[in-house]
């Protein structure tokens, strides 16, 4: 499983390196040519996504998806949650299988002992250059998962359990403390910028939600009074 991991991180890493060719390649389809509204019923069987200009790929349970679905809008250096998993993983030499089981052993694990981090940052590199980026990828690929994580937990077809788990992690997060002394400089500017991303990833999430159900409200009502003065 390791070297599986060690193989699959390699990948990404390639592909996000040359990433504009995978953004124009995720524009494309089997055939091309030009769109039509009427024709996308034949782009789509064709593997192309046509109102969306994404190419189809078989993703999780093995159904049709947009690449665009796939890669986290506004977040530079991880195509797509898996990739910042496997990248924690390897940095922090931490197992899990699912991205809310590998922050929350990280996060008990820096709770138990802070300076972690900071080894596993000296461990990468001894230039202070390269510890700075390699402590900004950790933070940029937990933002990723808790980006993903705060999403999962507000849809309706995830199970209880499932819900359980994600709460349970956030929750570890939101309550990471901060740490007396300057060798912990690096961990609480994480801690305090995590924070603070969760709370704007939980408050757009739930704005959202309320929007959109807000929407479905008001549409409902519009239909009840077509209705009620169609029979009238």
């Amino acid at each position: 499983d390791a070297e599986r991991n060690t193989v699959k991180l390699a990948e990404y890493n390639e592909i996000e390196t040359h990433r504009s060719l995978y953004e124009q390649f995720k524009h494309t389809s089997y055939l091309t040519g030009p769109l039509n509204s009427n024709r996308d019923y034949w782009w789509s069987w064709l593997g192309y996504d046509a109102p969306n200009r994404n190419r189809m790929i078989h993703h999780g349970n093995g159904s049709d998806t947009p690449m665009g679905q796939i890669v986290p809008v506004g977040v530079r250096g991880f195509m797509n949650t898996e990739h910042a998993t496997l990248h924690l993983k390897h940095v922090l030499k931490q197992q899990g299988d699912a991205p809310e089981q590998t922050l929350l052993h990280i996060i008990e694990r820096i709770k138990e002992d802070p300076s972690r981090l900071q080894r596993a940052i000296e461990a990468q590199s001894t230039e202070l250059e390269l510890q700075e980026a390699v402590s900004t990828s950790i933070s940029q690929s937990i933002q990723v998962i808790i980006s993903d994580l705060t999403q999962t937990y507000l849809r309706n077809h995830i199970s209880e359990a499932k819900q359980e788990d994600i709460l349970k992690t956030l929750r570890a997060a939101l309550t990471m403390p901060t740490v007396e002394g300057d060798s912990n400089v690096r961990l609480n500017h994480m801690v305090t910028e995590l924070k603070g991303h969760l709370l704007r990833e939980l408050s757009g999430a739930i704005t959202a939600r309320v929007d959109y159900h807000q929407h479905e409200v008001e549409v409902n009502h519009h239909l009840r009074h077509q209705l009620q003065e169609f029979f009238a």
